[in-house]
């Protein structure tokens, strides 16, 4: 069942995709959240409405999988990529051992708890993305990773381009 939820999502995901980058990506985690303040919310939900929220949290969940190779590349200049792309690898593996260890722990504890928890780090995702994540869909790679970049109104990533009053001076002088 759980696949199934996962390959709707990504297909989701890559239908959304090239609308915006940062757009998929703050949908995702804002509708992952839902769900799981929805089960954290009833008491007793029937297994059902269980079903129907994991289904909505997992569709909302795997539709951002698809930026996992683009996103980053996309953020990073050339010279520390693959260093920063090593990086946020490294720390979504640290997450996901926190989370495998945890969840069962604070399962145990409550079950609404561990859904809030839940909620509550999809509202954090959501929140960081919202202040830190630019759009560089239509951009080039050039311009999505230049390393003077403004980040405008809405996470509007435009690079800055140099002005200058002289033109540039060509490599070759015409003989006069």
């Amino acid at each position: 069942m759980v696949q199934i939820f996962s390959v709707l999502g990504s297909l989701s995901g890559i239908l959304v995709i090239n609308k915006g980058r940062r757009t998929l990506l703050l949908w995702s985690f804002g509708l992952s959240a839902v769900p799981l303040l929805g089960l954290a919310a009833l008491a007793h939900p029937s297994p059902a409405v269980v079903i129907v929220l994991f289904a909505a949290f997992g569709v909302a969940c795997f539709s951002s999988q698809c930026l996992q190779a683009i996103y980053p590349s996309e953020l990073f200049p050339t010279g520390v990529r693959a260093t920063a792309n090593g990086f946020a690898t490294g720390i979504s593996r640290v997450g996901a051992a926190l989370g495998t260890w945890g969840a069962p722990v604070v399962l145990g504890h409550s079950t609404r708890l561990a859904m809030l928890l839940g909620a509550v780090i999809c509202a954090i995702g959501w929140g960081t993305s919202y202040v830190l994540a630019p759009e560089t869909s239509g951009l080039t790679l050039a311009d999505a990773s230049a390393a003077d970049t403004d980040h405008g109104r809405r996470g509007r990533l435009s690079a800055r381009r140099e002005t200058s009053s002289t033109p540039p001076s060509p490599a070759v002088k015409e003989p006069s």
